[in-house]
């Protein structure tokens, strides 16, 4: 349901309590304080929370409004938001002739000084269509709520998309500041490293991955900060505090990050998401950077919908990620959880992006964008050789079998490794434009009927939208 949030001066109440009661006489959600603020809540938070999930901020805008600080911060806490998205979010609302903001003035405005009825059906009509195509969709039996978006907030990297990972934990003989010279030489547009490895390369490494790094942004590529959690892990680190996260978020060019996350995380839905959101917002505070995304963990998979849910009400993050391996056991069974995050995020009327962390493996990641995924990130890329018609995965080893496929696999003057990467890496981005053009096209179960093990396909069927199950049955018939 699309949400409009009123902004106003106290001193202009009744004539916002007018607008807000006939906005919801026509069917519309308002976030109208005095309706949303109880005693004992936290003003500012439910002011951010309310405002995280608006699709509009109607701001009444008279001689009062105008002076008022709280006015200010709200309409302008989307200013950002709408000139990112490049869609109508602020809804100027003149009440009475006063100074409008300079922000503000050359945006066309609901005129009530004409009268209030004119005024009300100029607010109306810039709000109805948006409504319509919400019911359409209802009405059509399209599985999930909100429409898809094609592109990540940040940086505008199409999805679903592919973050290859640097890692020390990595199974290769490249260190991290080598794998970062292969992905910044070749221009792949985004990538994941790990604070960790640049907290712990030598001082010479350091510099030079800063310069890299640096060199990346300035490319166009977009650089995600991973928490350092899983090389403490894997490299069995006996500590990794969480102040030297911070520093290098501080001192690092990125422009993604995950949280300091917490992989054993314990307790009830509510208790975890509680924990992780205060964490996030003291991760803000201390680097001042804004772009932190919630990293979820949890004992059960059947958690994850919840907690998910709690995290992107209370923080309005870029992305939800979660790990791979806590979805479940096997593809199907971790399908199954991600379709489930997918509808509980969608009832919020507000689409988020779920990133899956530790998957790179092609099949997997059709099956995971078909049931609501947009991004991911994994190894697989740097540990395996892939085969660019199948999108299956093969030994390190095995580059020879595949060299017919590309030019930097076939060229032998190149050492083996740097050619095994460069072949993988000229692989992900079409993989992804594919995945993404079925999507768009609701023809997703084509391409699963192609690449994915027919033995399985009746299993997936069951996990895609409507759309996309009638036109499986379709092809299986063909099949048999």
């Amino acid at each position: 349901m699309v949400t409009i949030f009123l902004s106003y001066s106290r001193r202009d109440e009744e004539l916002a309590r007018r607008i807000a009661q006939g906005l919801k006489n026509h069917s519309i959600k308002v976030w109208f304080d005095e309706w949303e603020i109880k005693v004992g809540h936290s003003i500012s938070q439910m002011i951010e929370r309310g405002l995280g999930e608006a699709n509009f901020v109607g701001v009444l805008l008279t001689s009062y409004s105008v002076q008022s600080g709280w006015v200010d911060k709200e309409w302008r806490a989307k200013i950002g938001e709408e000139a990112e998205k490049r869609t109508v979010i602020i809804l100027p609302i003149m009440a009475e002739k006063c100074r409008i903001p300079l922000l503000l003035r050359d945006k066309k405005y609901a005129d009530f000084v004409k009268g209030y009825d004119s005024g009300f059906k100029e607010l109306l009509d810039a709000i109805k269509p948006h409504t319509e195509v919400n019911d359409h969709e209802t009405r059509s039996g399209i599985a999930y709520t909100v429409k898809r978006i094609g592109e990540l907030p940040i940086g505008g990297i199409p999805m679903p998309c592919f973050f290859p990972s640097i890692s020390s934990a990595a199974k290769n003989t490249f260190s991290p500041f080598q794998h970062l010279e292969i992905i910044v030489a070749l221009k792949y547009p985004n990538f994941l490293i790990s604070a960790y490895d640049i907290f712990h390369a030598t001082r010479k490494d350091r510099l030079n991955i800063i310069k890299l790094l640096d060199k990346a942004s300035s490319q166009g590529q977009i650089i995600f900060l991973d928490s350092g959690l899983y090389e403490k892990k894997w490299l069995r680190a006996r500590n990794w505090p969480k102040d030297n996260f911070h520093e290098i978020l501080r001192s690092t060019p990125c422009h993604l990050s995950f949280c300091y996350d917490y992989p054993n995380s314990k307790g009830i839905a509510d208790q975890i998401a509680l924990t992780l959101t205060r964490s996030i917002v003291i991760d803000k505070k201390r680097t001042e950077f804004s772009a932190i995304n919630p990293l979820i963990h949890a004992q059960n998979p059947a958690d994850f919908p919840i907690i998910c849910s709690l995290v992107a009400t209370e923080l309005n993050p870029v992305m939800i990620a979660v790990p791979e391996r806590e979805l479940g056991e096997g593809v199907i069974a971790i399908a199954k959880t991600i379709c489930s995050i997918r509808k509980k995020l969608n009832e919020s009327g507000r689409y988020y992006p779920i990133h899956i962390v530790g998957t790179g493996n092609p099949l997997s990641i059709l099956i995971y964008a078909a049931c609501g995924a947009d991004s991911f990130d994994g190894l697989d890329w740097c540990q395996t050789v892939v085969d660019h018609t199948t999108g299956c995965l093969y030994h390190s080893l095995q580059l020879d079998f595949f060299a017919h496929q590309t030019a930097y696999a076939a060229e032998v003057r190149l050492p083996y490794l740097p050619r095994a990467l460069a072949h993988n890496l000229l692989f992900y981005p079409k993989w992804m434009e594919k995945i993404k053009d079925v999507l768009e096209k609701g023809i997703v179960a084509e391409m699963i009927s192609k690449f994915v093990p027919p033995e399985i396909h009746s299993k997936v069927l069951k996990l895609l939208p409507r759309d996309d199950k009638s036109k499986l049955k379709r092809i299986d018939r063909k099949g048999k």
